[in-house]
């Protein structure tokens, strides 16, 4: 019997989907703080209030990305985003 050392597409594929989404969700939550400065002279809030606000947004993207993809299949991906 051979034995073949390839690896799989759908790993490699597997590795690049998750490359983009690290790399895509690095930039935006490491870039946050480059706009902070003008966001809250902007909205008339204090840096305090807007630092509390992405604090927010990055708990509840850790507690709500376990369960997005039974959410998903139980309900329509339009409905959710919109929602």
């Amino acid at each position: 019997m051979k034995k073949t050392s390839k690896l799989h597409y759908g790993w490699i594929l597997c590795f690049a989907s998750c490359l983009m989404l690290t790399g895509g969700a690095g930039i935006i939550i490491n870039s946050a703080n480059q706009f902070l400065k003008p966001v809250t002279e902007a909205f008339g809030v204090s840096r305090g209030q807007f630092s509390f606000y992405i604090s927010c947004i990055s708990i509840t993207s850790m507690i709500v990305s376990p369960f997005i993809g039974k959410i998903f299949t139980k309900f329509p991906p339009k409905r959710v985003t919109i929602f």
